[in-house]
């Protein structure tokens, strides 16, 4: 989104990429930190390279570390990246290790530069976020498991609204609890980025379940009616004033499970 901060993606895994463990919890964690890191075309395999890399820095340092890479699938430029990072306390941040610490203690010091180096030269930007959970407005976590793909949806809403958006929500989250095919709602708020944006994610397994799960408005209509389903849209609309739609798919082969992690967003 425009306007939204850019910096290296040095920078990005000097603070993010690390996390103490949650990365794969079959409940999602109070906080998330969500990067979105854009690379060149053509450097996939060089960026890939790099992540893979630190997975094997942290492997023989024994980082508690772990993490979740995915990679656009529908509604975003390619290519594009993510990396999700979950904790429940922000002390957990404490005794996260560092992308270059991690790279040197494992490499040296000369290895390690390279490797900054090659990260830094493979992207041209990023985006990061740190979203906590809303658990009043989310439905069916007890349902939530690791999954390949998750759509996500990130938007702005007019402070003056923010009742309003709150209350459109809660009546969806009415509707999708009494469907008859079960869909995971994950919502969020920032807390660290642009006032007033909400992120929400629904892990799926197959391009099926989208068929299976059939539309939101037509479940808010079942439970609240035609006629209260059309001013609910109407009124979440209303709303706005930008929104994303992404579909992102996982890569465990640049994901990594912390050490102590036998358990998603």
């Amino acid at each position: 989104m425009e306007g939204w901060r850019k910096t290296t993606v040095a920078l990005v895994f000097l603070t993010v990429l690390a996390i103490a463990g949650g990365a794969f919890a079959q409940m999602p964690g109070q906080h998330i930190q969500f990067v979105e890191i854009n690379v060149k075309a053509g450097a996939e395999g060089q960026f890939e390279e790099y992540i893979k890399k630190i997975i094997e820095a942290a492997d023989k340092v024994g980082a508690p570390q772990g993490w979740i890479f995915a990679q656009a699938a529908l509604g975003a430029s390619s290519p594009t990246y993510y990396v999700v990072l979950q904790f429940d306390k922000w002390s957990e941040r404490d005794s996260w290790d560092q992308i270059p610490q991690l790279l040197t203690k494992a490499f040296g010091e000369a290895e390690a530069e390279k490797l900054m180096k090659v990260g830094g030269d493979a992207t041209w930007g990023n985006e990061t976020r740190v979203y906590s959970l809303d658990e009043e407005r989310s439905w069916n976590l007890d349902k939530n498991a690791p999954a390949p793909y998750y759509t996500i949806m990130r938007g702005k809403v007019k402070p003056d609204m923010v009742d309003e958006y709150d209350m459109v929500i809660s009546k969806i989250k009415e509707a999708q609890e009494n469907a008859a095919v079960t869909r995971v709602g994950i919502r969020r708020r920032v807390r660290f980025g642009p006032s007033w944006e909400f992120y929400s994610a629904s892990p799926f397994s197959k391009w099926a379940d989208l068929d299976e799960q059939g539309s939101l408005w037509e479940n808010v209509a079942k439970t609240h009616g035609d006629t209260e389903a059309r001013l609910l849209r109407k009124t979440l609309q209303g709303c706005y004033t930008e929104r994303e739609f992404i579909v992102i798919a996982t890569r465990p082969d640049l994901s990594r499970q912390a050490p102590s992690d036998t358990s998603s967003e």
